[in-house]
């Protein structure tokens, strides 16, 4: 072999493989539903966090509106101020006072919620496990977890979402009230209960409590393993899924608490 065609060769074989380009949103969307552990590592490779952003404000506004149109906050505020006033926490003057002014803000409320509650609520997460992660010594990158943490959100979202504006519009909504809306979707434990055993039937602990042993929060925690576990060194999905549903617990005992002490 000559001299040149050697080192033609060293310098072939020396030559990295190119990285095969990131997937665009859509695609890491529905690769998210199918087949996470590739489309988190491709998340991890390069986050690019935009796009997922973006479509998980605009879906919750859609649905926030889906939601005004479709819930009668004026019904609903008006059964939550007849509880204030048969327990003697208010008059039926200062009820009747308050009821219009607290639907126009209970729909406000609920627009503001619809559009920036997964972009808050997977701030928080991230946030939180990347502590975690630095107290176990993983390395990781935090626009990573984040951008794991959005799409994780915005997949499930959009599933138990529209789910739950069929069943708004297939159900009959003048007896819903703020707390047995999140039943509609019989998805967690507390649902189950409350049909087969009536919603008052337990204390408001337990049935808290119950509430957030749910299909989709499940679904969540799944996602949030593998991907967290996929954009990070020294991280099984073991170890990953232990410390995210030990902190849900601790959150869901919490809200059950807080639920019990309003009454």
């Amino acid at each position: 072999m000559a001299p040149e065609d050697n080192f033609a060769s060293q310098s072939a074989t020396a030559v990295p493989a190119p990285e095969a380009a990131p997937q665009n949103f859509f695609n890491r969307l529905i690769g998210v539903w199918f087949s996470p552990g590739e489309t988190f590592q491709d998340v991890g490779r390069a986050p690019r966090l935009v796009a997922p952003i973006i479509a998980a404000v605009l879906f919750g506004l859609i649905i926030g509106f889906v939601m005004m149109q479709r819930l009668d906050m004026q019904a609903m505020m008006t059964r939550m101020f007849e509880k204030a006033v048969a327990e003697g926490q208010m008059t039926q003057e200062q009820a009747d006072q308050r009821i219009k002014f607290a639907a126009s803000f209970g729909k406000v409320q609920l627009l503001l919620i619809s559009a920036l509650g997964s972009l808050l609520m997977s701030l928080i997460v991230a946030g939180i496990f990347k502590l975690v992660s630095m107290m176990m010594g993983s390395e990781n990158r935090f626009s990573s977890l984040f951008a794991v943490t959005i799409y994780t959100y915005l997949a499930v979202s959009i599933v138990s979402s529209l789910v739950f504006v069929i069943l708004l519009y297939l159900k009959d909504t003048s007896e819903l009230t703020f707390e047995n809306l999140g039943n509609v979707v019989s998805s967690n434990l507390g649902a189950l209960l409350a049909l087969a055993l009536g919603e008052k039937a337990l204390p408001k602990f337990v049935m808290a409590l119950a509430q957030r042993v749910d299909l989709f929060s499940i679904w969540i925690i799944t996602l949030l393993s593998i991907g967290y576990s996929a954009v990070s060194r020294r991280m099984k999905v073991s170890t990953a899924a232990i410390w995210l549903g030990g902190l849900y617990a601790v959150y869901a005992l919490i809200v059950a608490t807080l639920a019990a002490m309003r009454g």
